[in-house]
C-alpha cells in the first residue's frame, strides 16, 4: 500500500475502460443470417451498419434522396460526426438496390417503423 502525505498534487492515471472489438468476418454472417431470420429491415440495417459503418440513428434517418446508387455513395446529414460520405460496398449497393423496388416509403430507406423494428429485435435478441 503507497501512502502520500501530497495525494491532492498527484495526478493519478486513468484507467482506459473502453474495450475496443470488432466482429469477425464469420461473426459478422452469423448475427446477418440470425437477423435475417426475425427481421429482413433489420438485416439490412445491420448490414448498411457493418458495410458502411453507419450508426443505427443515421440509417433510420437516411432519406432515399441521400442515395446515389449509381456512384455508390450514401450522404450522411447531421450526423454525430456532421455529415459526410458513406461508400457503398458491392453487397450493401445490391441490397438498396433491391430494397429501392420493394419499399412502400419514398422518403426514408427504411420508412417510419425502423425504430419499432429495431426495438422489438433488441427484446428478441436479449
Amino acid at each position: 500500500m503507497v501512502f502520500c502525505r501530497h495525494k491532492d498534487s498527484v495526478k493519478w492515471p486513468k484507467p482506459d475502460n473502453m474495450k475496443l472489438r470488432y466482429l469477425s468476418i464469420d461473426e459478422a454472417e452469423k448475427l446477418l443470417a440470425k437477423l435475417a431470420a426475425n427481421s429482413q429491415s433489420l438485416h439490412d440495417a445491420a448490414l448498411l451498419s457493418l458495410h458502411c459503418g453507419l450508426r443505427f440513428g443515421e440509417i433510420a434517418a437516411l432519406p432515399w434522396s441521400c442515395a446515389n446508387l449509381e456512384a455508390g455513395t450514401l450522404a450522411i446529414l447531421n450526423a454525430k460526426t456532421g455529415s459526410g460520405t458513406a461508400y457503398l460496398t458491392d453487397r450493401a449497393k445490391a441490397m438498396l438496390e433491391s430494397r429501392k423496388e420493394n419499399i412502400k416509403s419514398r422518403f426514408t430507406l427504411y420508412g417510419i417503423h425502423m425504430r419499432h423494428i429495431f426495438m422489438k429485435a433488441h427484446t428478441t435478441f436479449i
